[in-house]
Formats: C-alpha cells, structure tokens, sequence
C-alpha cells in the first residue's frame, strides 16, 4: 500500500506540474544524493539507532524509486522492472532454498554461484574487473586483495606482511630524505595499501575501522571545543598542554572501563588498562609521567586549570595535592 503511494508520489513530483527542482534531476545530478543517503545510512548503522536506520532506509528507498522513474519516463525499466530482476536472481541463486539442489554449505552455495555466472557468459576477464571503479579507496582496496588471495596471490602469514610494511616504511623515509613529491606519494600510498592487506588478515574492515577512528577523532575534539567553551575560552587560547589535559579526559568519557584504546592525543599515548587493581592511565608529556590509579587506594582525578592541576583525594594514606608549576610542588597529610 504505502509502496505503490510512493510511486505514485515521485511520478507527480516528476510530473509537469511537479516540483521545480525533482524535475531538472538527472540520473548524473542525483549521484551525490545517492552516495550521501548510503553514508547516511552506514553512519545510522554504526550508532545503533534503530529509529534513524529506518528512516535512512526510507531515504534511499527514495532514490531507488527516483532513478526507476527517470529510467521510466525514457521508455527504460520501471520500479516493477527492478523488483522483478532481483527476484528473478535470487531464485536463480539459491536453487537449494527454492530448487531441488542440496547444498549444505556456505562454499558448496559460492562454488555453485561461480559455476552458474560461468553458465549465463557472466564471467569477466580478469578477476578484479567486476570490482566497482568508484568504490571509496580503502573498500576497493580490501575487495582488489580478497580476489587475489583466493586463487594465491598472497602471503603466508602476518608476520610477512609486517616485514612487507617495514620495507615500505623504509622506503618512504628515503623519498622524504629526497624531497621528491611525486615517490611520496607513491610510496604512502604503497603503506597504505599493506594496511589494507593487515586488516584482511585479522578480518578487520579498513573502510568501517577508520571511520570509528574518525568518529572517536570529532567526539574528543568536540569535547574539548566544549570544555573551552564552558570556561569562557577559545581554543587559540588555549596551550596544547591544556587541550591534551581536557583530550585525555575525553578519551575516559566516551571509553568504557577497561577498555583498551590505541588512539593517540597530541602530546601522548594513554593507554587503559582493566585489571584486579583497577584502572591505569599513563600520559606522557614533556613535562614527564602521570600515573592514574583508581583502586581502594584512592582516585586521582585530572581537573583542567590555566596552570593544570591533578588532585588525589579519599585515599586511606591521606590526601595529596600535586599542582604542576615551574617547581612542581607536592603535599602529603597524613
């Protein structure tokens, strides 16, 4: 019901007495829409917002039925002609749901696919041929090596990869001791693309696991933006030991207890440890080593000030106020 309503809804809006502006679309000037709505989508996806994934769906649902029209009013293929195409190929590929075959297996079903496109003259060239050409760099990537490691062309383990890594690395301090543009480029992108072959191997998404890395990125660079705010600051105003401090703070906010995060701020590494003794932080920074413990021992907590101050307190031992100046001044009650 609510299907055919949309049909009907992009044929008027197509229609002469339509929107101005659905009708100077063409398939070329609805390429962003449509890539936008998919990150939309995959952004909707990762959040785990189930209300947003809906609508998202709506949206590209939308395209869909948009290009089918503009397909339409050509003399092409409709939406019905679409529908009718996957429903055709999904029948045709899985003969052992809707068939009389047997399989039992995932790669019993791909070994019957392979040899079914064989069948239909579907089979390209090469290998990598059918690999979209505008997929974003990183996903074309891992899909360029997936098809060559299954008929070989791959290394045996990790650990040759890491050695592979290493070279590349080598060779793109050499292109930058020249100074020459053109061979850094080449080799950062030779870095980039063993990275790539890593994440296949521990069977990580390079695509998806940078744009988490991203999404941390902006939450902790908000957060400071925020807590600049809430003081009545620019960031300009501030030093960048103090936005490390407020960064580093950020990292605990939006990373649950004991676990581990890799991300780096701009003075330092913490890295957060789960154990029996309770959670440690280390951070290091010109200035030298914090160490923070929250465990029976006591807390200390970091509290972002023009001078940067650390404050220790509930502590069975007594109550230590360590405030970072020139002489670095420390006190101990008992």
């Amino acid at each position: 019901m609510y299907f055919e309503e949309l049909v009907r809804i992009i044929e008027r809006l197509r229609g002469p007495n339509g929107c101005p502006w659905d009708r100077e679309q063409t398939r070329e000037t609805l390429i962003p829409f449509l890539i936008e709505e998919m990150y939309e989508l995959i952004d909707a996806f990762q959040k785990g917002d189930s209300e947003e994934v809906k609508e998202e769906l709506g949206d590209l649902l939308f395209q869909i039925v948009l290009h089918s029209q503009l397909s339409k009013e050509e003399g092409g293929f409709d939406i019905n002609d679409v529908i009718k195409g996957v429903v055709d190929k999904m029948i045709r590929r899985h003969p052992h749901v809707f068939g009389d075959k047997g399989f039992k297996t995932s790669e019993e079903v791909l070994e019957w696919w392979k040899e079914h496109k064989e069948m239909e003259g579907k089979v390209a060239e090469s290998i990598l041929s059918r690999i979209p050409r505008s997929l974003p760099a990183l996903l074309k990537a891992q899909r360029l090596q997936e098809k060559a490691s299954k008929v070989g062309f791959d290394w045996d383990n990790i650990e040759d990869v890491f050695k592979k890594l290493e070279e590349e690395i080598g060779e793109f301090k050499k292109a930058l001791d020249k100074e020459d543009s053109r061979s850094i480029e080449d080799e950062l992108g030779d870095i980039l693309f063993v990275l790539v072959r890593i994440s296949n191997f521990v069977n990580v998404n390079p695509e998806y696991a940078l744009h988490k890395t991203i999404n941390k990125f902006v939450s902790r660079f908000s957060y400071i933006e925020k807590e600049a705010s809430r003081q009545g600051r620019s960031l300009s105003e501030m030093t960048l030991e103090e936005m490390d401090v407020i960064w580093n703070r950020a990292k605990k906010v939006d990373s649950p207890k004991g676990k581990i995060n890799e991300v780096d701020s701009p003075k330092g590494k913490i890295n957060e440890v789960d154990s029996p003794k309770g959670e440690i932080n280390e951070v290091d920074s010109p200035k030298g080593k914090i160490n923070e413990v929250d465990s029976p021992k006591g807390e200390i907590n970091e509290v972002d000030s023009p001078k940067g101050e650390i404050n220790e307190v509930d502590s069975p031992k007594g109550k230590i106020n360590e405030v970072d100046s020139p002489k670095g001044k420390i006190n101990e009650d008992k």
